[in-house]
């Protein structure tokens, strides 16, 4: 349970809202602003924190935009009809910076970064730059709502993952 009591003119901050017995369960971020009050108002109310899980609301989803996709894998040919123009031309157009033109060579500094968009190929009129994806090996990429660190998140899901499989196992045993 939370209580918060304040009177304008101010601003209602989230570190106003007090827990009621445990202050353990204080606000993580205190300094959000909820509301300002101008002078006359006031602000007294009473509220029940309910924990809840995704499977019964969306309200209670801690991830969103989750998305996978495959690791991008960017080869540039050794040998090669590409002119040193062409070459350069092809590191400026990467959109994301990955593609670097030294010493007459050109080379992919963070791979892990392409986007696979094909701006790099397209530039290269020899073909010597190909831009390929790793159906094995693939990126998870998803943000929080902040309630949990990405870290945990990921945590909490795969245990709950491992649980859901235990429990399908067990129910093929069962039919066996």
């Amino acid at each position: 349970m939370y209580s918060i009591d304040r009177k304008g003119p101010c601003t209602v901050y989230a570190k106003d809202v007090v827990p009621l017995g445990d202050a353990n369960l204080a606000t993580l971020e205190p300094d959000v602003p909820i509301v300002r009050l101008g002078a006359r108002q006031a602000l007294l109310a009473y509220a029940t924190a309910v924990v809840g899980s995704a499977r019964d609301h969306a309200k209670w989803q801690v991830a969103q935009g989750v998305g996978m996709f495959p690791r991008p894998h960017v080869k540039i040919q050794k040998k090669s009809d590409c002119s040193e123009a062409c070459l350069k031309r092809a590191a400026a157009t990467c959109p994301v910076n990955i593609l670097e033109f030294a010493g007459g060579k050109l080379s992919v500094t963070d791979e892990i970064k392409c986007i696979d968009c094909g701006a790099c190929e397209k530039a290269c009129e020899h073909g010597s730059i190909k831009v390929t994806a790793d159906e094995e090996d693939f990126f998870l990429r998803f943000e929080t709502d902040g309630s949990l660190t990405a870290r945990e998140a990921l945590r909490f899901s795969l245990k709950d993952l491992k649980r859901r499989f235990e429990e399908l196992r067990e129910g093929i045993q069962g039919i066996g």
